[in-house]
C-alpha cells in the first residue's frame, strides 16, 4: 500500500514503519506467540510460545521479545520494531520471497542508484487494496486481518494516501471502531487488540512530534 503503483518508490509524508511495527506486534499476537497481560497502569508485551513463526520479520521480532530484559508495554515494542534498520528491507524481500514484489535498480534524479521494489503481481495489490476500500467504505465487519492492516494504514497516514481525503472524513468513526467490530476474535483478543491498535497510533504520533520538534 506504501509503494507508488508499480514504480516501487515509497509514498512521501507517511508513518509507514510504525504501521508495520503496529502489524508485526499484532500478528505474533494472532498466532499466539504473545499476549498482552495486565501490568501497573499499562498492559505488558508476555512471550506465551518462543517457537518460530518461519516468517523471517516476525521471527527477528520474537527474538527480540524473547531476548529482552524486562516485559514493557505494546508502544515501546511498536517503536522498536518500526526503528529497527532492516525492518524495510526485511519486509520488502519477503515480499520478493513471496512473488508479491521484485526488486529491480532505479534512480533517482538520473545519477544516484538505489534498490527499489515494485509490484511484480498486481492481482495481490488489487487483492489488498479491494479488501481495506470495502472495509473502509462499507458497513459489514471485515475479518480480523483486514482490520488490523486498515486500523494501522489509518493510524500510519497511509489511508489519505491511496483514497479520496474528503470521502474518508465521513468514515472515520467507522474507521476508529474496525478492529472493535472484527469477526473471528474472542473478547479477549478484541481487547489485546484494541491495545495493540492504540498502541500504533500513540507511536505514530510520538514520532510526528519528535520530527516537528528536531525541524524545530
Amino acid at each position: 500500500m506504501v509503494l507508488t503503483d508499480r514504480t516501487g518508490i515509497l509514498l512521501e509524508e507517511t508513518h509507514y514503519r510504525y504501521a508495520l511495527g503496529g502489524a508485526i506486534l499484532a500478528e505474533l499476537m494472532l498466532q499466539g506467540r504473545v499476549q498482552l497481560e495486565p501490568g501497573t497502569g499499562q498492559h505488558l508485551v508476555t512471550v506465551t510460545q518462543p517457537k518460530a513463526t518461519g516468517d523471517p520479520v516476525l521471527d527477528a521480532a520474537l527474538v527480540q521479545l524473547v531476548n529482552a530484559t524486562r516485559r514493557t508495554n505494546p508502544e515501546v515494542w511498536v517503536g522498536r520494531f518500526a526503528e529497527h534498520d532492516e525492518l524495510y528491507l526485511r519486509v520488502a524481500r519477503q515480499l520478493c520471497r513471496k512473488n508479491a514484489l521484485e526488486e529491480h535498480e532505479g534512480r533517482v534524479r538520473l545519477i544516484f542508484r538505489r534498490t527499489v521494489y515494485a509490484d511484480l503481481d498486481p492481482e495481490l495489490r488489487d487483492d489488498v487494496m479491494g479488501r481495506v476500500r470495502k472495509a473502509v467504505f462499507e458497513d459489514e465487519a471485515s475479518d480480523v486481518r483486514t482490520a488490523f492492516l486498515t486500523a494501522f494504514a489509518g493510524a500510519g497516514d497511509i489511508l489519505v494516501k491511496v483514497f479520496d481525503a474528503e470521502k474518508l472524513i465521513s468514515r472515520m468513526d467507522h474507521i476508529r471502531n474496525i478492529v472493535k467490530s472484527a469477526v473471528d476474535l474472542t473478547e479477549e483478543q478484541r481487547d489485546q487488540a484494541l491495545e495493540a491498535e492504540r498502541a500504533v497510533l500513540r507511536a505514530t504520533k510520538e514520532a510526528v512530534l519528535s520530527a516537528e520538534e528536531s525541524v524545530a
